[in-house]
Parts: C-alpha cells; sequence; structure tokens
C-alpha cells in the first residue's frame, strides 16, 4: 500500500431501507444478508453519528432524497483544501516517535530488542553548543535525532521526559515487547487523525528552544508529532462498530459494521457536509486507521419489498468503494527533497 492514494474496496450488500415507497411483490427475507440498528444505545445506530453541523441536525437517510442529491452513484470527495494526507504508523517495534527514524531499520529494530536512551543530559547540551558553533557533523547528528528528542530540546527539557515517557508507552524501551507487542502496533490513529485536521507538513522548521539553541524538525518530526498528539485527543468522537480481538469474521465483533449506517455516515459526512473522518480497514484483530478521502456507493439494485420480521420493509443492494490515505507508508516516501519548490521543501507523499 505505498501508492500515493492506495483505495480500500469494501463491497457490502443489501442496505436497508425502512418506509421505502415501493409497491412490488415481496420476496424472501435471508437474515445472513443484512443487519438492523436495534435502538438508541446501539453501535450501529446512525443517529449515534455526529450530525448536529448538518441542515437540520440529522442525517438525510430517504433513499429517494439520497438518489435527488446525487449522494448514489456519484463519487463523493472531500475538497482538496481537506483532503487528508498518507503517512507512516511510526511503529513501535521501530521506536515509534521516539525512535530516529532516519536510521537503518534493522538498527530501529535492535534498539526495540535490547532498549535504548536518548542522550544524557551533558552529551545533549554539549550537541546543541556545538551546533551553535556551526560544527556540521553536529548539526547532522541533532538532524537525526527522534521527533521525540528534538521536541524535548526545543522545550529546554534536557532529561528527555516527553521521549522517556514514549519510549515506554510504544517505543524501544517497551516492557513487554519481545511477549505482547504486534508488529502493527503504533500510532496510525494518530496519524489518520493529524491528516483530517492539518495540511500536510512539507518543509524543514527551525524552532528556537526556550534556551536559545536552533531545532531544526523535518517535516516527517512534524507528523510523528502530529500523531502522538492526536493518538489519546480528547475530543467529541463517535463510532460505528466494535474491535474485534481475533483473526476471524466468525465472530459477531469481527463482522458487525451495518451497511445502512455506513451508507449514511459516508454520504452525509464526505458528500453533504465535506467533512472526513477515520476508519479501521482491517476487520481483524491487527488496527489499520485510515482517515477516508473519497466514497463511492454504486446501487446494484433499487429498492425491493421483502417478507421479513418489522420493521424491515424493503432493502436495497449496493456496493460501497472506499479511498483512505494509507498509514502504511514507508518513512522514506516522506524523506524525498523537493529543490523545485526550495530549500528545505520535500514531496508531498
Amino acid at each position: 500500500m505505498a501508492a500515493r492514494n492506495p483505495s480500500l474496496k469494501a463491497f457490502l450488500l443489501a442496505l436497508v431501507v425502512l418506509g421505502a415507497g415501493c409497491g412490488q411483490k415481496s420476496e424472501p427475507y435471508d437474515p445472513l444478508k443484512f443487519m438492523v440498528w436495534g435502538g438508541q444505545s446501539d453501535y450501529n445506530n446512525p443517529l449515534s453519528i455526529l450530525f448536529h453541523d448538518l441542515p437540520g441536525g440529522r442525517p438525510i437517510d430517504s433513499f429517494d432524497r439520497l438518489v435527488a442529491l446525487k449522494l448514489l452513484d456519484h463519487r463523493l470527495t472531500l475538497p482538496d483544501e481537506r483532503l487528508p494526507w498518507p503517512s507512516e504508523f511510526f511503529p513501535t517495534w521501530f521506536g515509534g516517535v521516539s525512535g530516529r527514524w532516519q536510521d537503518p531499520k534493522v538498527l530501529l529494530l535492535l534498539r526495540s530488542l535490547t532498549g535504548f536512551d536518548p542522550p544524557s543530559p551533558a552529551d545533549a547540551h554539549a550537541l546543541v553548543d556545538a551546533v551553535d558553533r556551526g560544527d556540521q557533523a553536529a548539526a547532522a547528528r541533532l538532524y537525526r535525532l527522534a521527533p521525540t528528542e528534538k521536541y524535548d530540546l526545543a522545550v529546554g527539557d534536557y532529561d528527555f521526559h516527553v521521549s522517556r515517557a514514549e519510549s515506554l508507552i510504544r517505543g524501544h524501551n517497551r516492557p513487554e515487547m519481545l511477549l505482547a507487542t504486534p508488529f502493527w502496533m503504533g500510532y496510525c490513529n494518530g496519524a489518520a487523525l493529524a491528516a483530517l485536521r492539518f495540511r500536510e507538513p512539507v518543509r524543514e522548521v527551525d524552532v528556537v528552544s526556550s534556551d536559545g539553541h536552533a531545532i531544526r524538525f523535518h517535516p516527517n518530526d512534524v507528523k510523528a508529532l502530529l500523531a502522538l498528539s492526536h493518538t489519546q485527543a480528547e475530543f467529541a468522537h463517535w463510532q460505528i462498530g466494535r474491535r474485534c480481538d481475533r483473526y476471524t469474521t466468525s465472530t459477531p465483533e469481527c463482522n458487525d459494521v451495518n451497511p445502512a449506517t455506513l451508507v449514511i455516515a459516508l454520504t452525509n459526512r464526505i458528500g453533504l457536509r465535506k467533512s472526513g473522518f477515520v476508519i479501521d480497514t482491517n476487520p481483524l484483530a491487527p488496527v489499520i486507521n485510515m482517515a477516508v478521502r473519497s466514497t463511492f456507493v454504486s446501487v446494484l439494485r433499487p429498492p425491493y419489498r421483502v417478507l421479513a420480521p418489522d420493521p424491515i420493509k424493503y432493502v436495497v443492494d449496493v456496493a460501497i468503494g472506499i479511498e483512505g490515505a494509507s498509514t502504511l507508508i514507508s518513512s522514506s516516501a516522506a524523506d524525498r527533497p523537493d529543490p523545485s519548490r526550495g530549500e528545505g521543501y520535500f514531496r508531498p507523499v
């Protein structure tokens, strides 16, 4: 999934439609073909989605209105200024955001097996002082520090409290690294959310620390810190479906997203509000979060009547296509200078 705009295609059939105005003969009801949300507390209840910023404060869930507004059978995409950007997920096995991502991956992996600490306060002071004197080798060493190490220096913390804390949570010094840390663990949730809220960083930034030293941040350092700041973001959110902790879709929690609710979310949030959201693209235990860039909901069969328990009356067959901004991009994709734009610029991922 290293392409610029990888596409995730999910084909979910049988969108349940309640109260559609059709009068054809009823067909047999297949209970395995679709599911219906059950109440206000249901994890598939479309009313749990944040729609307060839509006209009337409610989602459009009528098939006829969705068709009239061209929200079905049309590509719905976010405007260019809101398109989320692909990123890496800063894997825990490579040190996370407290790992020095510019170093070889084998070296990062070895550090996770043996442990690794940031510079001592004395070494850090000596490093920034050498950079101030124009020592190019010292400047190169400073530039290759981890994103959190640069952050600590920028705020004048030579004890590297943030780096040490993150290294224990999702980095080289995580205690259960060898036994209970899956290869897919990292910051994909924060990276995906940050990509929705900010334009892609593409330029180096020099930050003057609290004690007067210039700390240069690579665009990928900025992405890492944005991912960190959004990993435990505390603001209003909503969720469809439940977490799957298995490696099979035979359990309900691993095969539980209501296609109707997903269609309502996609058409209203992407199509009407032009506002994105994050999805877990893997139905199994590994979590791969990505931000939605666009969607295409194709009507395979218009509403037809079924013999089913109340309140099911009609069903629509659809295919749902989703394009997401990958969080599986290699760090090297963010490290391509773009001299045509000027010094310190890098190519967008």
